[in-house]
């Protein structure tokens, strides 16, 4: 039985020409006894006639089904024959064009696919329909979730809240509904990496789950809705779907600024809020893609790509720089060369804190240690995400940065010298998913107690008297603050007294945790779920670190390194970026470094630092 490419590699497509299936309509269906036939036809991308793209998981390799194709009888996935066979045209007026990436492109041909890589968002996007196919029907009730959003959003059209209200007053519909709509979200058509541009560009996108159908602007509500409604029924497996819809809103309300056409997939007749005027016109670096799209959240969940170049070439079209990666995408290079091209691009445009995404540098072979492994599961930096952090560790130097590129694995930065580590405390990598381990936080925060108490930089913080006369509130303010990489930015002295209450709460959780005291009962305090999300603040801030160790340098900072970080480390900031980082010399003679990760470091985070005029050199990381 031939393969899908062994049908298109005697015609190759031309330039801007794509393969398209043509189905001829069966007002009766399909007989099961026999493959479904189809045709191959070639067209140019702006001149083809309507068709549906289609949108699905490829499934198990080994899994296949017959398939007739120009008379050839072919094997190919039995997720995509499933879906042909749902979609079969009942008549001449529907549609009998489709486009399936696995049978429209050559797979065996790097050139080719690079080629049809880089047209797939035009695919998408100039479809007439996209079917996001997420399976067939089963036990998990995902029929009813579909019937019944679409029934919800009949009753919202026409104005009848009351009804829907009165719909979900019945316990067991509201159960009912629950589960369905986890068993929505756990499809695994959601974790697919492709999707989020195939979905995501569509025009009219329509969610198919055997003969069950669902027009995207029937999801109940439009985005906020839906997302509220899915966290009522919280599973881990939602952020894969919220991923999804809001990459789509954030796509139609940029293309709308840049176009000036109205869409139904962001608005309905009403002009944009100013939230959604910020989205539209704000850059889409490709580094910005790739961090809110592969970045963890608290939940773990990770888009998945069987190719790991497909991790970077799945999403770029999104990114308003695309255009300053040469040579992207190109199928056949080897990951590490396209991770490191990646990083290099990055770096010379000036986003010098892709570097806090290398948090397994020098793990991989091949890899350079200041290329982020994008597929690993990367954890948000101490820097946060974008506008969620104030931290500007080197000033206003981003002028100043002149990154170079003596050859493919080496990148020289500009930067300064902070201070050699002197002492490491134990790893901090808290499970975010599971309950936290109050015991181990409490012993992480003395840690970083006793650093900062051996800390010269910190003395003049104590009050007077023995203890400061506050039971070491000075010490208690610098404790806090690092031991959670000041996630919150808490400067300010005058929200100093707040902060050390909720840290001494926090504590007070966590020894009653430890004792096996519920902290119901004798505080008051509500206990965490597994997530966290109710525990108190500062307990959840020590919960959301990862891979990290307090540690004490030569002349007395305090701060949070990675966990390989060692003794006679160096920490230096970079010109131009907001964190500080960790190196390693590699090569004394050569004067290389390699990366450690990136750091936080209380005292310097805000170019307090920089404003000392310290000297700036070259730095030769490998």
């Amino acid at each position: 039985m031939a393969t899908p490419s062994d049908l298109t590699v005697d015609r190759p497509l031309v330039d801007q020409e794509i393969r398209l299936l043509r189905l001829n309509p069966s007002p009766a269906g399909v007989d099961s006894s026999k493959p479904l036939e189809c045709t191959i036809e070639y067209h140019p991308l702006t001149q083809a006639p309507p068709y549906i793209a289609l949108s699905y998981c490829w499934g198990s390799s080994s899994l296949k089904l017959p398939l007739i194709i120009d008379g050839k009888p072919c094997g190919v996935g039995a997720n995509a024959v499933s879906a042909l066979l749902h979609l079969l045209p009942q008549n001449d007026s529907e549609i009998h064009h489709f486009w399936v990436d696995q049978l429209c492109i050559n797979q065996d041909d790097n050139a080719e696919k690079s080629r049809q890589v880089t047209l797939m968002w035009q695919i998408y996007s100039l479809a007439d329909r996209v079917i996001a196919w997420i399976g067939l029907p089963g036990e998990d009730d995902v029929e009813f979730i579909i019937h019944h959003m679409k029934q919800v959003a009949e009753l919202l059209r026409k104005g009848d809240a009351a009804k829907v209200v009165e719909m979900h007053s019945d316990a067991a519909l509201l159960l009912r509904a629950a589960h369905a709509l986890r068993a929505f979200c756990k499809r695994q058509y959601w974790r697919r990496l492709w999707i989020v541009q195939e979905f995501s560009v569509a025009r009219d996108a329509w969610i198919t789950c055997g003969h069950a159908q669902l027009e995207y602007a029937d999801m109940p509500g439009y985005l906020k809705t839906r997302v509220e409604m899915m966290r009522a029924f919280r599973t881990g497996a939602n952020s894969f779907l919220e991923g999804v819809l809001t990459r789509r809103r954030r796509y139609h309300l940029r293309r709308m600024h840049a176009t000036g056409e109205p869409s139904s997939a962001v608005i309905a007749g009403r002009p944009l809020a100013p939230w959604e005027r910020d989205i539209a016109t704000q850059q889409e670096t490709l580094l910005r893609v790739l961090v809110v799209t592969l970045v963890l959240e608290v939940d773990h969940s990770q888009p998945e790509a069987t190719n790991p170049l497909d991790r970077i070439f799945s999403v770029m079209q999104f990114a308003d720089d695309k255009n300053e990666f040469v040579g992207f995408p190109e199928y056949g290079r080897k990951c590490e060369e396209v991770y490191q091209d990646a990083a290099r691009c990055m770096l010379m445009q000036g986003h010098v804190d892709v570097l806090c995404y290398c948090q397994s540098p020098g793990e991989v072979e091949g890899l350079a240690t200041w290329a982020p492994d994008w597929r690993e599961p990367i954890k948000r930096p101490s820097i946060n995400i974008w506008t969620d952090n104030l931290f500007c560790a080197s000033g206003d130097t981003r002028k100043g940065q002149a990154v170079t590129a003596p050859d493919d694995k080496t990148v020289i930065l500009r930067g300064v010298m902070v201070d050699r580590i002197k002492e490491t405390g134990s790893e901090w990598d808290p499970d975010w998913t599971a309950k936290l381990d109050c015991s181990a936080a409490l012993a992480y925060l003395e840690e970083v107690k006793q650093f900062c108490a051996a800390s010269s930089r910190y003395v003049h913080t104590q009050p007077a008297g023995d203890d400061g006369g506050d039971g070491g509130v000075g010490i208690d303010v610098e404790v806090l603050r690092t031991a959670i990489a000041d996630r919150y930015n808490y400067r300010e002295e005058e929200r100093h007294p707040e902060l050390l209450e909720g840290y001494r709460a926090a504590v007070e959780y966590m020894k009653a945790i430890a004792s096996g005291t519920n902290p119901h009962e004798i505080y008051g305090m509500v206990v965490d779920d597994e997530i966290g999300w109710q525990a108190p603040w500062f307990t959840f801030c020590v919960k959301n670190l990862h891979s990290r160790r307090p540690f004490l340098s030569e002349t007395g900072f305090v701060g949070l390194v990675p966990m390989s970080a060692q003794p006679g480390d160096q920490v230096v900031i970079f010109l131009g970026g907001r964190a500080a980082y960790v190196i390693r010399r590699a090569n004394v003679a050569e004067e290389t470094w390699i990366l450690v990760g990136e750091c936080f470091a209380h005292g310097i985070m805000y170019g307090e630092f920089m404003e000392g005029k310290p000297e700036v050199r070259d730095f030769r990381l490998r």
